[in-house]
């Protein structure tokens, strides 16, 4: 039977004009339906690809308003030859679309099918087959996926359609969004470190194992009943064979080293690392046999509470030869790069000496970006540490926690306001490169770098009171020559000390200072009545002010609202 067509002029103006047929009707037909072919971005080509094709052709027919012909919704209307010629003009049309997103040799399968339900549902059984095989190879190609060279959207959509043709055989778990979006926003990050040449290197030809490298955590770790620890048995334990010659507990207890042992079992060998032991694995038997060799870096903070001069961060290096320690304050972690290259020029200029090896963690500010090609042009080798293991670089972990004692025993001992923080660890780290170490048998970090006994005629007592002279030439010969300061530290390049003045509320650097070791300002109660140049007339309290009962409360008015 022929088929009428209802774009003729009869019959056009009841099939397209809105009065006689609504929009929303699924038997309306727009001019530009049939003037534009329906093409979406993938071709059906057989059971790879047919998940994603479906959804495609669902959503480009939906927006059209037919996918009721495809789930059999709109039925062929009867006794009402009008709209049963637009019924088939409809059909006619779904068929072409079906036709033009499928291969030629599919298209060939449905040539004759009559209509666009049965080509729907045909297509649907042939390809749409929840298989093991199938199953098994969505599984293996989200295992073998990698991100590669590829940014997170792109890794993250290849996820997304593996994930999302599992779930139309299995239970799987939805796409997590808020995971993508989170590692998005590390990409943007490491966008920030990234050059416009890029430089791989990875060449393991020129290895040479010091005695200082890592040593790999075995998940399946055995237990010690001598020590109570991990890691090894009792056979092998220091506590029964004998610590090593050079290990701190033998140089403090000569009767427990190795030598001095004669208990059977296998000995802790002095070369290398110490093989069968109950030493964590960043215990090694040998420093590095020069100064920087080996330096080690690592970045404290945030801190939730910025300095006076507005640092939150502090950058730690630490050479392991003579674990000398360098701290440098800063603003943000992005500082790292470029002190790490002002900390070389030192070493080179001072020392004659350059860097082979530094070792840190794998944060973004030391492993990308400028750091990298500078390292990468002075031929420093780059070591860092295994996903959640600080273990491997225990010599500047254990250093940070060295220098936050130390900070916090002469912050308490002073009172000192917490924005002080910062003078405290550089102090910290001043007296620790000064103090004798058992590891180094007995000598200072100083005297290994410099081969000389350091000088202690400038120690003093952190944050106890310091009369600095007033150089200020005044007429009036009876007002105090002297300038209330707390003591904070000593400067790096200068010979005097570093105080803070408690009325104008600044720091600076003086040598003609008085100390008074036994008073701590910070710990005086009315503070206006122990000190009378506060009464004379160039340093006096505002009127109006609140009254303040300690010297610590006038120095950081918010530290009891900090604290």
């Amino acid at each position: 039977m022929a088929m009428e067509n209802p774009f003729t002029s009869e019959n056009n103006n009841i099939i397209a004009t809105p009065s006689v047929m609504e929009r929303t009707d699924p038997l309306y037909l727009h001019p530009a339906e049939c003037a534009h072919p329906l093409v979406i971005n993938t071709k059906l080509s057989g059971i790879e690809n047919y998940l994603e094709w479906k959804r495609q052709m669902e959503i480009a027919i939906c927006s059209r308003r037919k996918v009721g012909f495809l789930t059999g919704g709109v039925k062929k209307p009867v006794n009402d030859p009008l709209k049963e010629a637009t019924w088939e003009t409809c059909n006619s049309l779904l068929i072409n679309w079906i036709h033009q997103n499928v291969e030629k040799s599919i298209k060939k399968s449905v040539l004759y099918t009559k209509t666009a339900k049965e080509i729907w549902d045909y297509l649907q059984r042939q390809f749409s087959v929840s298989n093991g095989a199938r199953k098994f190879r969505l599984n293996k190609e989200l295992e073998d996926l990698e991100q590669g060279e590829k940014d997170i959207c792109e890794y993250f959509t290849e996820l997304s359609i593996l994930w999302q043709n599992l779930e139309q055989m299995c239970d799987w778990p939805p796409v997590t969004q808020e995971v993508a979006a989170m590692f998005q926003h590390e990409e943007a990050q490491r966008r920030n470190y990234k050059t416009n040449e890029k430089v791989v290197v990875d060449n393991s030809a020129f290895y040479v194992g010091s005695g200082s490298g890592l040593k790999e955590k075995d998940p399946n770790m055995s237990f010690c009943t001598a020590c109570k620890k991990k890691g090894h048995v009792r056979e092998n334990c220091w506590r029964i064979v004998g610590y090593p010659a050079d290990h701190p507990v033998s140089i403090r207890f000569p009767e427990k080293s190795v030598e001095n042992k004669s208990r059977s079992g296998p000995q802790a060998t002095n070369q290398g690392n110490y093989q069968g032991s109950g030493a964590k694995q960043y215990r090694t038997a040998n420093r590095s046999t020069e100064i920087f060799d080996l330096v080690h870096v690592d970045i404290w903070g945030p801190y939730r509470k910025e300095t006076r001069t507005k640092h939150k961060y502090f950058l730690t290096l630490v050479d392991d030869h003579s674990r000398a320690t360098w701290v440098y304050l800063m603003h943000n972690k992005f500082e790292a790069a470029k002190l790490l290259m002002l900390f070389y020029k030192f070493i080179e200029t001072q020392f004659s000496k350059t860097i082979k090896i530094l070792r840190s963690d794998n944060a973004l500010e030391l492993t990308e970006g400028d750091n990298k090609e500078f390292l990468l042009s002075k031929g420093i080798w780059h070591q860092t540490t295994c996903v959640d293991r600080p273990q491997q670089i225990g010599v500047v972990e254990r250093k940070h926690k060295h220098l936050l004692e130390i900070s916090r025993a002469i912050r308490f001992s002073s009172d000192l306001p917490l924005s002080f923080w910062g003078d405290c660890v550089l102090t910290a780290a001043f007296l620790i490169n000064r103090l004798p170490t058992p590891l180094l048998r007995n000598k200072t970090p100083y005297e290994m770098l410099f081969n000389k006994v350091p000088n202690y005629d400038r120690i003093r007592v952190f944050g106890c009171l310091a009369m600095v002279y007033n150089p200020v030439r005044d007429k009036d010969k009876f007002i105090p020559r002297g300038i209330p300061c707390i003591f904070i530290g000593y400067p790096l390049s200068q010979k005097g000390y570093k105080v803070y003045d408690i009325i104008q509320k600044k720091a600076f650097v003086s040598r003609d200072v008085k100390f008074h070791e036994t008073v701590f300002p910070c710990k005086i109660k009315n503070f206006a009545q122990f000190i009378p140049s506060l009464h004379s007339g160039k340093y006096h309290q505002p009127e109006g002010s609140p009254v303040v009962n300690t010297i610590a409360e006038f120095v950081d008015p918010e530290m009891h609202t900090e604290e």
